[in-house]
């Protein structure tokens, strides 16, 4: 049985590569944009935890636990 499908493989070699270069080709175009995806998600969230990383937003008349008077408001 193994040798028929080996002999049936070896017969067409043309249909037996570009079957394996489709398959490769297919997984690394599923990889690279896992890939991608992942870089992008990483990039934005430094970039956002390094820009607002001190922000604190309360609703107005909220308090601040240990915040008192001091916590300073900027108008909008």
């Amino acid at each position: 049985m193994i040798r028929a499908a080996l002999k049936s493989l070896l017969a067409r070699k043309v249909r037996l590569v570009m079957s394996t270069f489709a398959i490769v080709l297919g997984v690394s175009f599923v990889v690279g944009t896992l890939i991608f995806s992942d870089t992008l998600n990483r990039s934005f969230v430094s970039l956002f935890a390094y820009t607002v990383g001190d922000v604190v937003v309360q609703p107005e008349g909220g308090d601040v636990p240990g915040g008192g008077d001091s916590t300073a408001t900027v108008p909008a």
